[in-house]
């Protein structure tokens, strides 16, 4: 689908060299590293994590409970920032203005 068309809920695929077209919760991942670069201005990139019920799942949920910055979810990835390597699939959960890029 193009960009222009994602609305919360759609599934989408991920691989090195995509751009994140929407703000999305990872469901699966594979050694998945993206670059957050336009947001944090930050050079290198940073692991990712599905929240299928593995160890990292549990990080990512103990994350959340903490007050953390967004950006530093493991489980969640902005729109705008570019996938480095690995592989994913996500569900999107903000498009457009109600994106942690578009806020």
């Amino acid at each position: 689908l193009p960009m222009n068309e994602l609305v919360p809920g759609d599934i989408v695929e991920l691989q090195a060299g995509d751009m994140i077209p929407a703000d999305i919760r990872l469901l699966q991942s594979r050694d998945l590293f993206i670059s957050q670069a336009i947001l944090t201005g930050e050079a290198l990139p940073v692991e990712k994590y599905d929240t299928l019920g593995n160890v990292s799942a549990k990080r990512a949920e103990a994350q959340a409970g903490e007050n953390a910055d967004l950006l530093d979810l493991a489980n969640i990835c902005f729109m705008g920032t570019n996938v480095v390597s690995g592989t994913a699939t996500a569900v999107v959960v903000g498009i457009g203005p109600n994106t942690y890029f578009g806020s």
